[in-house]
């Protein structure tokens, strides 16, 4: 990847082009409009479970196409232990080794403050009802960030391999838009963008990583740690703001930590300063609206519920009482749940027919499967090669299931303030009907788990 330092090394504007450029950036900086991220960040649900721009003075380039007059110097950048702050520079500068004048442009200093903790808290995000998602083409996305119809090189994107995503609400609004990339040295990216407010997120808003740039108010921070678990350490470098109609999140992350660092602090230039009309999201109009339903349902509905119904459970445990059913139907959804409990014990089932056959367990293989092979934290002790053949969520063929099976996926868990018992989590594949059955139980003896699988 020619990162950013490669570009500016040696690109040359002209006199013209550096005093338009200077005339912009000053009317974005005195414009007045100064955003506060916490009075506008909305209250994310979260689950535990489950544009064209014609003024622009910068050339425009497709992706992955290099910048022009870029020369390269055949020499690697070296990675600072501790990253500089590139700074805005009046006269072109020159480079000893290359020959070749270069100069910045208006670069704005983000602080990216410090977090000495890894992440730790993890949810996902509920989506709104009847969403579905559409892959964004490179113009829609391009025109998304003000950049025209080609991304500009200035994002410092080029080399990488972009693309994106836009999910919709059931009624064709848009919800949020992710665009992410990756690049062959190791280091990637992702930016999340929503209308009229930042993407949701479960993470608290820490006051200490609040920042400026340009006059928007900016949450900067990062972070260095084993983030994948591969024995290195990795940079992620994020941020997020409001700048304009658009809110923004943005993520780098890699092991060199300059050219992490430089790709989030083009993202925040870029967003805060460097478009003229500003991000927008108006062009993202769905081709169609996917027939959908999200439906709460009684014991009664529940049990009737076209062609799923018939695989919900029969034989309840005693003492049992339904609590609670859902129907789902959309973009690659088609699903039954029902809950039933007694005090704090559940059983919640869910019947689904997914697009694709899920892949299937061996049953003749307990050591990928039986929990009683293994310790408490299974984080410890089950082998890396074991949980990525789906120990935690395992899915057997109907004809493989016996009582053995099920007994293998019993396990009691000492959880304080929970209830005592027998828990079992794994689905079922019915290959015939095309249809998986998933189990979810706690509080429960072993009798009662075997009848609740095998007799129904």
């Amino acid at each position: 990847m020619k990162d950013y330092c490669d570009y500016m090394d040696s690109i040359q504007f002209s006199e013209e082009q550096k005093k338009k450029l200077t005339e912009q950036v000053k009317r974005r900086m005195v414009s007045g409009r100064t955003h506060t991220l916490r009075r506008l960040v909305p209250l994310a649900a979260c689950l535990a479970v489950v544009a064209a721009v014609g003024g622009l003075v910068w050339p425009v380039l497709p992706l992955h196409e290099a910048a022009p007059d870029v020369v390269d110097s055949g020499e690697a950048p070296q990675a600072d232990a501790d990253p500089v702050q590139p700074q805005q520079q009046e006269e072109p500068q020159q480079d000893a080794q290359s020959g070749v004048a270069y100069n910045w442009p208006n670069v704005a200093v983000v602080e990216f403050t410090e977090e000495t903790q890894g992440e730790t808290l993890t949810a996902d995000i509920a989506p709104p009802a009847g969403w579905f998602a559409e892959d964004l083409t490179d113009a829609q996305i391009a025109e998304m960030l003000g950049c025209g119809e080609k991304l500009s090189w200035l994002l410092g994107w080029d080399g990488y391999d972009v693309a994106g995503r836009v999910i919709y609400g059931g009624d064709g609004s848009v919800f949020q838009v992710i665009v992410w990339g990756n690049c062959a040295d190791g280091v990637s990216f992702t930016m999340e963008l929503a209308p009229d407010a930042l993407p949701p997120t479960c993470i608290v808003t820490n006051d200490d990583c609040l920042t400026e740039v340009g006059g928007v108010e900016t949450e900067a921070s990062y972070q260095c740690y084993d983030r994948d678990g591969d024995d290195t350490d990795e940079y992620v470098y994020k941020f997020s703001m409001l700048p304009s109609d658009v809110g923004v999140r943005f993520e780098a992350v890699g092991e060199d930590q300059n050219r992490t660092q430089t790709l989030a602090l083009l993202a925040a230039n870029w967003c805060a300063l460097w478009t003229t009309d500003g991000l927008t999201l108006e062009h993202l109009i769905p081709e169609s609206i996917p027939e959908w339903r999200d439906d709460r349902l009684d014991s009664e509905e529940s049990a009737r519920a076209e062609d799923l119904g018939e695989y919900l459970p029969q034989n309840i445990p005693q003492g049992f009482a339904f609590e609670s059913g859902w129907r789902e139907l959309g973009q690659g959804r088609d699903s039954l749940g029902a809950l039933w409990s007694n005090g704090m014990r559940e059983v919640y089932v869910t019947v689904s027919r997914p697009e694709q056959k899920p892949r299937l367990m061996d049953a003749s293989k307990p050591e990928l499967y039986d929990v009683r092979l293994y310790e408490i934290p299974w984080g410890e002790t089950v082998p890396e090669d074991v949980r990525e053949a789906g120990f935690f969520d395992p899915v057997f063929a109907q004809k493989d299931l016996t009582e053995d099976v099920v007994s293998a996926r019993l396990y009691e868990a000492d959880d304080t303030g929970d209830v005592s018992g027998l828990r079992m989590c794994f689905g079922v594949w019915n290959d015939d009907a095309g249809v998986l059955i998933e189990y979810d139980a706690k509080g429960l003896t072993a009798q009662q788990a075997r009848e609740l699988v095998l007799d129904n």
